[in-house]
């Protein structure tokens, strides 16, 4: 009789944990969904540096946003991003950092976060690939 009491709390408490996963992924890929916007074709686009533009929810504010692939100028590929409080940012892709931020961007859109823990995004700002105005 222990036994099969402690079966069932066994198979109760993996249920109530199976369930609560379930519930977290629902909710993550809604999330997940808001960031990306209509900015699914973005890494494709990017990567190829071809013409693009689309929207998402800003993670932080809540508020729609813009990301653009303008074409290649002066051997870089130039990319814009709008910004809450009327900020922009610019940014002017060499070949490889192109090629990096395309796959930052896919598993961003996927995961949540950067692929293998590189931040190409953080890095082309420090490095001076981009840069933020309008505050």
């Amino acid at each position: 009789m222990l036994q099969a009491r402690h079966l069932k709390t066994s198979v109760t408490r993996a249920s109530k944990l199976v369930t609560a996963g379930l519930l977290a992924t629902a909710a993550f890929s809604a999330t997940a969904q808001d960031l990306v916007g209509t900015c699914g074709d973005l890494p494709d686009r990017l990567e190829a540096c071809e013409k693009f533009e689309c929207t998402f929810t800003h993670p932080f504010t809540g508020g729609e946003e813009t990301r653009a692939v303008i074409g290649m100028s002066d051997g870089a590929c130039q990319y814009q991003e709008s910004m809450p409080n009327d900020g922009e940012m610019n940014c002017a892709y060499d070949e490889p950092t192109r090629k990096k931020m395309a796959a930052y961007y896919r598993s961003y859109f996927t995961t949540g976060g950067p692929p293998d823990g590189e931040d190409a995004f953080n890095n082309a700002l420090k490095d001076g690939t981009c840069e933020v105005s309008g505050y």
